[in-house]
């Protein structure tokens, strides 16, 4: 169960996926807490639970906000890598 990392884990032994390189979406301050744990970006979004997260890295008032940001910081993230 979130904020446990076990389900993220798999898919990135699964899938080859870089944690440290993504990001997730959720309405639950439980999910910004996951994706931190995992080492990745977590965003939440105001359409659910949760509208504020002090450990969320944005928060968006819906999904378009969200990946409008993702977006934006995944280019910076190709100029200036981590």
């Amino acid at each position: 169960r979130k904020p446990e990392t076990m389900l993220l884990r798999k898919a990135r032994l699964k899938h080859g996926i870089m944690l440290k390189a993504s990001y997730v979406i959720g309405d639950k301050s439980s999910d910004v807490i996951m994706a931190k744990k995992a080492g990745a970006k977590g965003i939440l979004v105001q359409t659910g639970h949760d509208s504020e997260s002090e450990q969320a890295d944005f928060i968006a008032k819906n999904l378009t906000e969200a990946v409008d940001w993702i977006l934006k910081d995944s280019k910076i993230m190709e100029v200036e890598p981590p």
